[in-house]
């Protein structure tokens, strides 16, 4: 346990330092456009060194990142420079979208994923089989944007049967659901259906089928639990992912998120929004691939058995 919370604790301080380079080390001043938007277009360079010194952006890279890390562990995010309003409270009124989007796409991604390659383990070589893997390989490949574009066109605009913009009730939430998980959804059928294979090739299973069981109930009772820690991170791993994702989808379908607070930053370049979007992000991403790795542990005594001895 100690060692995975030393994991994540140096995986968050590795990412944190990652972004925070990244985006202050881009190309452009970014004080000549707050200078500019405060100050009108023909702000001087006074103007702008004044403004520098007030954001504090004269000061040394790791002078600003130990500053700007003591006040996020304290709750202070900062102020946005596009709107001066402080950062925390808005990306707690907006992480709860986020939330609702990333999980029920998650749902959707191990519902339907995991299906797909439950029947395909179950009818392997099947039109059912041939059928799961071409919807795998079509969702794993579209674009999810592009996806949401359809799903617009056809169920909003042509047909008209849920809301297409905006959040107005669980009828709003079907199509972001299916434009983000699909993807995740694609890649595990994949895993679930060839994990399932493996498990059945296994003594375990020969034995089942030698004492006349079927191959539903070996599957069922035997296989699916066998694979089940190894095909829970992989799903985590895949609705980590989907957190980024949620800046496309939460701009396409104007949710208001943290994904969309982090495309209008990225438009604006500004910079304490995008710094904070980004932990935010990989916190989510850190937090949730720990829990599942206490959990795997907890299911499977191979995994258990394995950090018990790199611990010793």
């Amino acid at each position: 346990m100690a060692r995975r919370l030393l994991t994540a604790l140096f995986l968050m301080f590795l990412g944190s330092v990652t972004g925070f380079l990244l985006i202050n080390l881009a190309p452009g001043d970014v004080t000549v456009l707050v200078a500019e938007r405060r100050s009108g277009p023909g702000a001087t360079s006074e103007d702008v060194a004044r403004m520098a010194h007030e954001l504090g952006m004269d000061r040394p890279l790791p002078v600003r990142y130990a500053d700007w890390v003591w006040h996020a562990l304290q709750g202070d995010l900062g102020a946005s420079l596009q709107r001066n309003l402080p950062i925390t409270p808005e990306l707690v009124d907006r992480a709860g979208q986020t939330l609702l989007l990333v999980s029920g796409a998650a749902v959707f991604a191990g519902l339907v994923g995991g299906l797909l390659g439950m029947l395909g383990a179950l009818y392997p070589d099947s039109w059912i089989d041939r059928i799961g893997r071409g919807l795998a390989l079509l969702g794993a490949s579209i674009p999810s944007f592009y996806l949401a574009a359809l799903l617009i066109l056809f169920f909003g605009l042509k047909l008209g049967v849920v809301p297409t913009f905006g959040l107005s009730g669980p009828a709003s939430w079907i199509l972001p659901w299916i434009a983000l998980g699909t993807g995740p959804a694609g890649v595990f059928s994949r895993v679930v259906r060839v994990g399932l294979e493996r498990a059945m090739a296994e003594p375990f299973a020969v034995t089942g089928f030698s004492k006349g069981f079927t191959r539903r109930q070996v599957l069922v009772k035997d296989a699916l639990p066998n694979i089940g820690p190894s095909v829970l991170g992989v799903l985590a791993t895949q609705t980590g992912q989907m957190v980024p994702g949620a800046v496309v989808i939460e701009t396409v379908f104007a949710w208001q998120g943290v994904g969309s607070y982090f495309y209008e930053a990225v438009k604006f370049r500004d910079i304490p929004v995008l710094q904070s979007s980004l932990l935010v992000f990989l916190l989510a991403f850190v937090v949730l691939n720990t829990l599942v790795d206490i959990i795997q542990a907890r299911l499977d005594p191979r995994i258990r058995r394995q950090f018990e001895g790199v611990a010793t």
